[in-house]
């Protein structure tokens, strides 16, 4: 079902439009997690009720991402469960228990997939595959290095010009980090900092459990998201064709970021008398 690009089916074709559902599927995630800890709070430390429903949800979610396959999204979708869970109150136990299996079940599948076991060899060794399963490492770290401190300026550079690919979605930071250089790129982990902090700020203040969650975790859901695609485009993990929040072209991803950036004004809206 669904648009297959790439080996993977994750769009949904909608007469010329192109929806990724995935994106949608992790600011619902965000909302339910918020919701479900505000409301069971009391019963938060109670395996059939504090861990398992969120869990088996996020294992079904899982489990059709990586049928699509997307693996990247799998992994995602569970750290959204992880963060979530340990702000609101699980037992510790059960999400070391839970972490260790499914680290061993992504390093099961890891292993047992060639197309994914390329992909580590050419992370771990880029420049040794710099002709296959390294490229993309290889070329992006290439425009970071040729925009330097300040780099080569908006519209100049080269990496974007057949060289990079995916310059416009996945790797558009090595593209700004090519064109802006360390200082332009030290900006937008400023902005992501910043954001991050003004959440933290108005959770503090709010008196309903569903909005301090709610807030913490689409600050979260941003946050991954930069964190992670910036990782990827300096080598630090392996590409997964993660976004970079506002920054990568697509229209499921800017439509549901700006949902969830929407619902992080509303609530400070309503408390911000208390922050003054």
């Amino acid at each position: 079902m669904g648009k297959r690009v790439g080996g993977a089916s994750r769009w949904i074709s909608i007469g010329s439009f192109s929806i990724q559902p995935l994106e949608f599927a992790k600011l619902f995630l965000v909302i339910y997690f918020a919701w479900f800890f505000g409301e069971k709070q009391t019963h938060v430390k109670r395996f059939s009720i504090g861990f398992l429903p969120p869990i088996l949800l996020t294992l079904i979610f899982a489990v059709l991402l990586i049928k699509q396959p997307d693996f990247g999204g799998a992994v995602f979708i569970t750290a959204i469960f992880f963060m979530m869970s340990f702000i609101g109150g699980t037992r510790l136990l059960y999400l070391i228990s839970s972490f260790i299996l499914f680290s061993f079940s992504a390093v099961f599948m890891v292993l047992t997939s060639p197309y994914r076991l390329k992909r580590w060899e050419g992370f771990l060794h880029p420049f040794t595959h710099a002709k296959d399963s390294g490229y993309q490492i290889v070329q992006s770290i290439y425009g970071l290095a040729h925009g330097g401190l300040w780099g080569v300026g908006l519209g100049y550079g080269h990496q974007k010009l057949f060289y990079l690919p995916e310059a416009h979605t996945d790797f558009i930071v090595s593209v700004l980090g090519e064109e802006m250089g360390f200082i332009g790129l030290t900006l937008v982990f400023v902005a992501l900092l910043f954001l991050l902090y003004g959440a933290m700020r108005v959770s503090i203040s709010c008196k309903d459990l569903r909005d301090k969650f709610l807030m913490v975790g689409i600050a979260f859901l941003i946050v991954l998201g930069g964190v992670l695609n910036i990782a990827v485009v300096e080598g630090i993990l392996p590409p997964k064709g993660i976004a970079m929040p506002f920054v990568s072209y697509g229209g499921s991803s800017l439509i549901s970021l700006c949902m969830g950036v929407g619902m992080m004004l509303s609530i400070s809206r309503r408390n911000v008398s208390k922050l003054t």
